[in-house]
């Protein structure tokens, strides 16, 4: 059974990446300490911004690409298997 809690215990709790029985014992210490409740909280907030967060690439870095296989397609000669 966990007496005390790391921030490594609460990020892989975060992620499920306990076992149950660790993860009954985390939420355990975090029932007697509203301290690292808050910090818990808290990180399960960032971790949901970060999620809601969708990195993607620009329309504008897209076009650039696509023009770039293009005019390489263009300008480009034919490997033969001669």
């Amino acid at each position: 059974m966990i007496q005390t809690c790391t921030k490594k215990d609460l990020v892989r709790c975060l992620y499920r990446e306990t076992s149950l029985e660790e993860s009954k014992a985390i939420q355990e210490v975090l029932e007697q300490d509203e301290q690292l409740q808050a910090e818990f909280i808290q990180m399960k907030e960032m971790k949901n911004k970060l999620s809601a967060f969708a990195a993607s690439p620009s329309s504008a870095c897209i076009d650039f690409i696509l023009q770039y296989s293009l005019h390489t397609q263009k300008n480009t000669t034919p490997l033969s298997c001669a």
